[in-house]
């Protein structure tokens, strides 16, 4: 009757292992996954802030062609329905021959700055020409 203790006590023994090991694997591949994703959602973030920002060269472009060349200062447009993305024109007169714009995009909130994705141009607008020249 003793031999058969022994029997059940491996055998508890080697079941605990195999469950530790088991759950060792299941943990690195969740931490894994948790990172693949976190990944994934940044890149994400990072082409819509591509996309808002080509956007936003296009309608200051086009705003500048609707007001006959005057180039919009100090806009900012916040997006209907995305709380947390915006575009932002400003202009930077000190430039010798003409005007800089400087357009930028952001989304994600700056409370939390590891979420906060932010991309910048600056279009070149020579004093005698209306249309923009891309930096």
């Amino acid at each position: 009757m003793r031999f058969a203790n022994n029997r059940q006590g491996a055998s508890l023994v080697v079941v605990l292992a195999l469950l530790a090991v088991c759950s060792i694997i299941l943990l690195e591949l969740l931490t894994a996954s948790l990172q693949q994703r976190s990944q994934t959602r940044r890149d994400l973030q990072r082409e819509q802030t591509q996309w808002l920002l080509r956007a936003g060269t296009r309608r200051a472009t086009i705003e500048m062609e609707n007001s006959k060349g005057e180039v919009p200062n100090d806009v900012t447009i916040n997006l209907p329905n995305f709380e947390s993305a915006a575009v932002t024109f400003s202009t930077d007169a000190d430039v010798s021959n003409g005007q800089r714009l400087k357009i930028s995009a952001q989304i994600g909130t700056p409370k939390l700055p590891h979420q906060l994705t932010v991309l910048s141009t600056e279009l070149t607008i020579a004093s005698n020409n209306l249309s923009p020249n891309q930096d």
